[in-house]
């Protein structure tokens, strides 16, 4: 016998006040000007981090026992060009979130569209009000909404953020979502060794720092503050923040700083194509880079971050819904299953906005997972909007919205109905 399913909508909607590029021109693919794009976390993300990221501030064994040298390329993706100013969106989901899911399905190194991970979500998602992507929120965009391949969804892209992307997008996207964050405090000795431990075993992080107009020219050209292609400075006057992927290290890699001779570097690839860095001589290409152990505790901007797996929870049940509002900052809204005095499981729609001039208008639906994964399915849904009006901080009046339609749907047939087109 089949269990009916009940749906209810519960709304108020009540007013109340309360690029940086590298200089010189485009002569090829590997050629120079090549984008940045790192954003500064916001209060909401560093707010998120500190509720759900695992703290790896201090490694769990003998330092002693850490191997002398790592390089994690088995399921490194081919080196990548971004082709927007999102080096902030690119490190976190072009390698991290391709490395996770290459070594997941035992793909080896990635170097297909079906099989490369594209920053396009994270960064439509992580612009804020400026642009450029930000490493914590991108890694906050997989975990709440997932990722799509490059074949479905180009670097390029780059929509209409006065409104939200598709419920086929959101939909393709749930499947991959990633983990929780990890962050690591790389400023302390114990934080140091938590980060070559989470290298050693098998992991991948990201970081920021600032650079000069210099380091548009590591490995290309001689430049200052680098000996043994290991980076000891910035080179040059700073010009902004820019994003990359720590890959390994080695404790035996020697530089002069100027002052003295010193040991020990960390390995990291970047989103500059094959054409800048040092060649890596087992992948055959350029695009990576040693930065000394010393200069990486004094410049990295922002923390050092990576995630978890979640593995591939495809859902059974999800939310289409259709309404309209002005300003999404504007409007909060979650999903209940069972009563709502006394809910089976709550859930929020995503908390992150294209842009803060977003809108909501009734062009195609939008989707969220209403899987149960703690039980069974409840027998009753509800869909709970708020309007809170006004937001301090920004320049929108309060404003009014309608809650159209929603339905629920198994996963499956949610997919057959919408068409495929992104």
């Amino acid at each position: 016998m089949t269990r009916p399913i009940l749906l209810w909508t519960w709304a108020i909607f009540v007013p109340f006040l309360l690029q940086v590029a590298s200089p010189g021109s485009a002569n090829g693919e590997n050629e120079p000007p090549f984008l940045t794009g790192l954003r500064e976390a916001t209060e909401a993300e560093l707010a998120w981090a500190e509720a759900n990221a695992i703290k790896r501030f201090a490694p769990t064994k003998d330092v002693k026992e850490l191997p002398a040298a790592v390089k994690n390329i088995e399921f490194l993706p081919v080196v990548g060009r971004q082709t927007l100013p999102n080096c902030g969106a690119f490190a976190p989901t072009y390698y991290m979130k391709t490395y996770q899911e290459a070594r997941r399905h035992g793909w080896g190194r990635p170097d297909t569209p079906d099989r490369l991970m594209s920053p396009g979500i994270a960064y439509a998602f992580g612009q804020a009000s400026v642009l450029g992507g930000s490493i914590l929120g991108s890694i906050w965009v997989m975990r709440d909404v997932g990722i799509l391949p490059l074949s479905r969804l180009p670097d390029s892209y780059n929509y209409n953020r006065s409104v939200h992307p598709p419920a086929r997008l959101l939909l393709e996207a749930m499947p991959r979502r990633a983990g929780e964050p990890v962050s690591f405090n790389h400023a302390t000795d114990q934080g140091f060794h938590a980060i070559k431990e989470w290298l050693a075993d098998g992991e991948l992080a990201v970081f920021g720092m600032e650079i000069s107009n210099n380091t548009f020219e590591y490995g290309r050209s001689a430049i200052p503050d680098v000996d043994n292609d290991v980076i000891f400075g910035r080179g040059g006057s700073g010009i902004g923040g820019h994003a990359f992927t720590l890959i390994g290290y080695d404790d035996t890699r020697t530089y002069h700083d100027g002052t003295e001779e010193k040991q020990g570097a960390f390995y990291a690839v970047n989103s500059w194509g094959t054409g800048w860095g040092v060649e890596d001589p087992d992948i055959g290409t350029g695009g990576f880079m040693w930065i000394g152990y010393d200069y990486f505790r004094s410049a990295v901007s922002g923390g050092v971050w990576s995630m978890t797996e979640r593995g591939h929870s495809q859902p059974e049940w999800v939310g289409l819904f259709e309404y309209e509002h002005p300003y999404s900052t504007q409007v909060g809204m979650s999903f209940v299953g069972g009563d709502l005095d006394d809910s089976d499981w709550e859930r929020s729609w995503i908390t992150l906005n294209p842009s803060e001039n977003t809108s909501y208008e009734r062009f195609h639906p939008l989707a969220i997972d209403l899987t149960n994964y703690q039980g069974e399915q409840s027998e009753a849904f509800w869909w709970r909007i708020i309007n809170v009006g006004s937001i301090p901080g920004l320049p929108h009046p309060a404003a009014t919205g309608m809650a159209h339609e929603w339905r629920l749907c198994s996963y499956e047939d949610a997919l057959n109905a919408l068409p495929e087109k992104l």
